[in-house]
């Protein structure tokens, strides 16, 4: 992967973090633009290399960050010089016009590793001499080149809104086009600017007049930003002045990037209320016509003759949640991830400020509890699915209420308080007394409007007994009143029930045993033309019996010793039994009455499963259909299987209060763990800011910078040898090219070595070249030295002059020659100072100078 890619995929990932967009495998395009040809201009490949890589070329930009990230939207390379992102971005609000993607990335990576490229920039007169770009001065004289990589993150406002996304800006308008041939490829041209900002702002409903500053695409050349100002001045003008600037005295020309480090500049000027100084202008350029007109909008340019035209709007203003006390002291949730193990466990471990973790592969959670000892406990680190598992809701029974229940979550929670509320004032309605007041019994609806306020919707619903009632509101097959009133009518029948000496028993066995044991209960002389009977098929080794209390008791005396868990549950009605067929009547006419108020198609709009049926539930409800879940027995095991096999894995949520939860943190705990459980199943689209109660600008000032898990990795592959051996030792080395040219300005450290006064090419340089071909032995090497005339004469073009020749092998001489002792010969050599050496030289018309040595 080239340098540039790898950037950009680095600063891609944090941008979607701080946008707190879910990523992983969503129709997120990505539009890129840097310098990938570093790997084929730096690298030099060879064409006939058995394993090559395709990530020199321009179209793996975009398609390295897609296929890092699991982005599955368009992909498109741009380049357009220095206006490469303003054409990225343009392209993106096309896209989201055409309904093509639901985001876009647009990122830009300038890194300056190609040589030949400030060379070109150089002969072309573009470049600074001091290296310096020097917007609107009087002394600009070209730009000096920076490095930069930025990747921001697009996406329709409305869905930004939506789903409570981090903006900074908003885009009303792009325009684009072409200089043509009306100058050269790096003359200014401002008929062609002026008609790219008109394009800008067509259709917005905006004048030029009305911006409030103007970024330029000002480098400081002589030419550019005398010919942008004036146009700008004049098609900007209005009575007050208006401000102008560009970043690239900041920052240099970025190139690539430069639109880009525009756009941030403004994205900060929204944010922060100050607009950065132009760096660099001491005198303003008086080729500028600053008395005639006074100078928002972004410009952007690039050589080649693409010009872009952005207008940017401030950050819409939305209210925020409700800040909490600090001295509210409730449980806080934090949610930690990364791509990587090691990431993610860097995360954790830095974790003492608050981030979402949208999209992350690898995940963990902790829930942090006031005044605790210690820190942060995180449990062990999970790879969150590519596609997370539906969501089901599962709304229990009557069973696990308790006076204490939603009291924490009614004090913590302003939406369980208000859904509470309003559920009390319909009940009170209708019964004469508050539910809140008299009983502080509150209930699972509430707890749906909670968790739908985080953003967390289920895909399936499915309830156990009474809990139907519900599964009518969170289905969106009735109203909240609706589904409350059914409670209240279901509840005064089932006070009539309770005076006919019915219960309820759990017994965990088989169900052989269980038919057996009923079996011999209604075989006693007693029990004839008495009920019970199986109520509830919880489980393939849990059931509950429902009938009269007198043979509950018996079963459960008759189990026990049988080795089962058994035991009468407290309640006096045995529900899903014959018991209820005495009140069938006034039941149905309760209902009928309530489904005649609320008229219409009650048809479940989320896939809903009925423990009725123990099937996928088809139909719309009806009065007989909340009568037969009465009598009937509940088959939640059946219709939980027939759940998994029709709808795959899933991920559970009980809806249900506990008698358990009884300390002062328990409820919101559970609340907390069970989110954090969700986001690591891979849940991705809640809202932290609404389960946290925090300020959005609490997430900004508590951003945590991404750790990636890095390993060294060589530049040329260790599997490419044909590419190592060109570079270094067979047919690359730095002496041993077709190309190269050695010349006195090229290489002014051989240029010292002077004999007579002609600076000539060492013998070493010529010895290394056969080394650097892979010589083990040499002979009959000759080096040739002409002897130079100051007479004039004349040479053909094509002539050529022999150096040095001789003969080579690359075949090991081992045993053939004697070797040298090395080690004798320098014991032998006598220790002289390096500068009486030099002066020695010079005796023999040899001058050679000393240059100092430095590290590579």
């Amino acid at each position: 992967m080239a340098l540039s890619t790898r950037k950009l995929v680095e600063h891609s990932l944090p941008s979607l973090l701080d946008a707190g967009i879910e990523y992983r495998g969503t129709n997120i395009g990505c539009c890129m633009s840097g310098i990938a040809f570093d790997i084929q201009s730096i690298a030099d490949p060879d064409v006939y290399e058995a394993r090559g890589t395709f990530a020199g070329y321009p179209y793996s930009i975009a398609n390295k960050v897609s296929y890092h990230l699991d982005l599955v939207g368009g992909l498109l390379p741009t380049d357009t010089a220095c206006s490469s992102t303003v054409s990225a971005l343009h392209l993106a609000v096309q896209a989201f016009r055409a309904e093509d993607c639901e985001t876009v990335l647009i990122g830009g990576s300038q890194l300056n590793h190609h040589l030949v490229d400030w060379i070109q920039y150089s002969t072309g007169s573009l470049l600074s001499p001091d290296r310096k770009c020097k917007p609107f001065d009087a002394s600009a004289n070209g730009f000096g080149r920076g490095e930069g990589v930025c990747v921001v993150v697009l996406k329709p406002l409305n869905a930004a809104i939506r789903d409570d996304d981090n903006i900074y800006a908003c885009v009303l308008g792009t325009g684009i086009n072409s200089s043509g041939g009306a100058a050269p490829v790096n003359a200014p041209v401002a008929e062609a600017q002026i008609n790219a900002m008109e394009r800008a702002y067509e259709g917005t409903g905006q004048s030029p007049s009305e911006a409030d500053f103007l970024e330029l695409h000002a480098t400081g050349t002589a030419a550019g930003d005398p010919t942008e100002a004036n146009w700008v001045g004049e098609q900007f003008k209005r009575d007050g002045e208006i401000l102008v600037g560009s970043v690239k005295g900041n920052l240099g020309h970025l190139e690539i990037t430069s639109f880009l480090a525009s756009l941030c500049k403004v994205c900060m000027t929204f944010q922060t209320g100050i607009i950065p100084s132009n760096v660099n202008l001491k005198t303003p350029n008086p080729a500028i016509h600053w008395d005639q007109y006074r100078l928002f909008s972004i410009t952007s340019s690039g050589i080649g003759g693409l010009i872009g035209h952005v207008l940017i709007q401030g950050p819409p203003r939305r209210s925020q949640p409700e800040a909490i006390s600090t001295a509210s002291q409730h449980p806080v949730l934090f949610v930690a991830g990364g791509l990587s193990p090691r990431s993610s466990a860097a995360v954790v471990e830095a974790l003492s400020q608050c981030r979402r973790s949208k999209g992350m592969t690898w995940r963990s959670y902790g829930v942090w509890i006031p005044e605790q000892a210690g820190p942060l406990k995180f449990p062990d680190l999970v790879i969150a699915p590519r596609a997370k598992a539906p969501v089901v809701f599962v709304f229990s029974g009557q069973g696990p209420q308790h006076w204490n229940m939603g009291r924490e979550l009614y004090q913590q929670y302003p939406v369980f308080k208000a859904s509470i509320n309003h559920m009390d004032a319909f009940y009170e309605s209708i019964v004469g007394q508050s539910l809140l007041k008299e009983t502080g019994l509150f209930n699972d609806m509430a707890l749906f409007d909670l968790l739908a306020s985080f953003n967390i919707h289920p895909n399936i619903v499915i309830r156990h007994s009474a809990g139907e009632t519900a599964l009518l509101y969170t289905s969106g097959a009735g109203s909240q009143e609706m589904a409350l009133e059914i409670v209240i009518k279901r509840g005064d029948v089932m006070t009539l029930v309770e005076k006919d000496g019915g219960t309820m028993a759990a017994l965990h066995s088989n169900p052989d045993e269980t038919n057996d044991i009923i079996t011999i209960i209604l075989a006693q002389p007693h029990a004839t033309e008495r009920t019970l009977e199986l109520g509830c098929y919880n489980a393939p080794a849990a059931y509950t019996l429902s009938g009269e209390r007198v043979l509950g008791e018996e079963a459960v005396n008759l189990a026990k010793p049988r080795g089962f868990f058994a035991a009468v549950l407290r309640t006096k009605v045995p529900v899903h039994s014959k018991c209820m067929r005495v009140y069938e009547e006034q039941y149905l006419a309760e209902m009928n009455a309530i489904f005649k108020n609320y008229a219409g198609d009650h048809t479940p709009q989320v896939t809903t499963y009925s423990t009725f049926t123990g099937l996928k539930f088809e139909g719309s409800f009806t009065p007989e259909y909340f009568w037969e879940n009465a009598v009937q027995p509940v088959r939640f095991s059946e219709a939980n299987a027939a759940l998994l096999e029709g709808e795959g894995a899933g991920s559970f949520i009980d809806i249900s209060p506990h008698p358990v939860l009884s300390s002062l943190f328990m409820e919101s705990m559970a609340l907390l763990e069970s989110i954090g459980k969700l986001t690591m199943w891979g849940y991705n689209t809640i809202n932290y800011s609404a389960v946290n109660k925090c300020q959005l600008v609490d997430y900004q000032a508590t951003l945590l910078q991404y750790r990636f898990s890095t390993k060294s990795v060589p530049y040329y592959s260790d599997r490419s040898q044909t590419m190592r051996l060109k570079q270094f030792a067979l047919s690359g080395g730095p002496l041993n090219r077709y190309d190269l040219l050695i010349n006195s300005q090229m290489h002014p450290d051989i240029a010292e070595h002077v004999i007579r006064r002609e600076p000539i090419m060492p013998a070493a340089g010529y010895l290394e070249i056969a080394f650097e071909k892979g010589a083990k032995q040499l002979w009959k090497t000759a080096l040739q030295w002409k002897v130079n005339s100051s007479v004039d004469a004349t040479l053909s073009a094509n002539s050529l002059r022999l150096h040095a020749d001789g003969f080579m092998s690359t075949r090991s001489c081992e045993g053939e020659v004697q070797r040298i002792p090395i080690q004798g010969v320098r014991s032998r050599c006598k220790k002289l100072r390096i500068d009486r050496f030099y002066e020695e030289l010079k005796l023999h018309s040899i001058q050679c100078t000393p240059v100092p040595s430095s590290p590579l």
